[in-house]
């Protein structure tokens, strides 16, 4: 909640119920204390609504034009009005630590996870889901694969803890972060495909797309499908520029139009 919002709900509070007691000791005018109870009510709702069209609008940022930095700088901006709880500190810094790593700025990403270790005993089983599941992104950045096999049975624990209210979508997100794994490792590939193909059964954000292009661009890579995997990657490319994933997809299409190049070169 904003500042402003915060500040408006205890004007509105204070201000109803001095119009109520208007009312009793001057009932006459009724009508015009109703209308204004009305007006104000509606100022509330109205500035709820600018506040979460803008949030929306930033989100999409992210999202739709695949801009990781842009949308950093436009938030940090918007959440400067906010008010907010320890738990609510904590997750923008997750969120934020998650999204500097898809702009491939992975020394910050760092910083913030580890400046979060000493809470850690103390969040809840979703913040925790979502803590770890940061340190899983960074530490398959790194490749190291010991650290995740951790991770991933500590996340399949809190997932299947969960309150009802909050398992679905940990259980969902536990199974995209296994089919990461599984293509980090080279298992069960077959699997980690069904998964991310389901981005073409389904109305899905620009940026959801990108991403599954790419863990489709490196199935194909290590199932030696070459051509399948160069149109998976130049798609990351030419849609998610800005993203590192993009970088990291240039730098494989070199990788595969060189093995491409010494096989057809080579007459045996």
């Amino acid at each position: 909640m904003s500042k402003l919002r915060l500040i408006m709900l205890i004007v509105s509070f204070f201000t109803l119920i001095s119009l109520s007691v208007l009312i009793i000791f001057d009932p006459e005018k009724w009508l015009a204390y109703f209308l204004f109870s009305v007006i104000i009510l509606f100022c509330n709702f109205r500035i709820k609504k600018i506040e979460r069209d803008r949030l929306l609008a930033i989100t999409m940022i992210y999202l739709n034009e695949c801009n990781p930095d842009r949308y950093l700088c436009e938030i940090g901006k918007y959440q400067k009005s906010l008010i907010k709880t320890r738990n609510g500190r904590l997750l923008n810094l997750i969120s934020k630590a998650m999204i500097l790593l898809d702009g491939g700025r992975v020394e910050e990403t760092e910083e913030i996870l580890k400046g979060i270790a000493k809470y850690e005993a103390k969040l809840s089983p979703f913040v925790r889901f979502w803590y770890y599941k940061a340190w899983f992104y960074y530490l398959e950045e790194n490749r190291h694969t010991e650290k995740i096999e951790e991770l991933i049975a500590e996340l399949f624990r809190i997932a299947n803890s969960a309150p009802l209210r909050y398992r679905t979508q940990l259980l969902d997100n536990y199974q995209l972060i296994l089919c990461r794994y599984y293509v980090l490792t080279g298992t069960h590939l077959e699997r980690a495909e069904r998964s991310f193909s389901e981005v073409f059964t389904g109305n899905y954000p620009k940026l959801v797309v990108v991403i599954s292009h790419y863990y489709l661009g490196l199935i194909a890579y290590k199932q030696g499908l070459y051509q399948l995997a160069l149109d998976r990657l130049h798609y990351v490319t030419e849609n998610g520029p800005k993203l590192h994933i993009s970088r990291k997809s240039s730098q494989l299409i070199k990788i595969i139009n060189k093995k491409l190049d010494n096989y057809y070169s080579d007459p045996f």
